[in-house]
């Protein structure tokens, strides 16, 4: 039989083993995140034209039908705009690292579901430039 004491050292352990993991996980999405976001280049013409004809909704649109032009000139707006990858003001420091992430209902949310949902005509301002 394991001593209590031990016990309870090793259950402290692996709690304090695994919430330090969760912190480094979320900041390394975090670090991940920007990198990617700040490597993104310029659309082309083709590429905004792709944004024009393809069949998705700008008044209603669905983060599932967007394509991967529409993710980077979305991505391209947000930059050029002065925003963080989230769409939100740049600076915002996240509870846990970032705002995908539910911690009363343990849902993650989509990226662009969540950026199309704070600028729901995001998809019309790209299609412009």
């Amino acid at each position: 039989m394991i001593n209590k004491k031990v016990f309870i050292i090793i259950n402290f352990l692996f709690v304090f083993l695994f919430s330090a993991c969760s912190m480094n996980l979320k900041d390394l999405d975090s670090i991940v995140g920007e990198q990617v976001f700040e490597e993104k280049g310029v659309l082309s013409s083709s590429e905004k034209e792709n944004l024009e004809t393809s069949e998705i909704d700008l008044d209603n649109p669905d983060y599932k039908d967007l394509t991967k032009e529409h993710k980077e000139a979305i991505d391209e707006w947000l930059k050029k705009n002065g925003y963080n990858r989230y769409g939100d003001s740049a600076g915002v420091i996240y509870t846990g690292g970032t705002p995908l992430f539910d911690e009363v209902s343990t849902r993650t949310e989509d990226r662009f579901e969540y950026i199309l949902k704070r600028h729901p005509t995001i998809l019309k301002e790209v299609s412009k430039n």
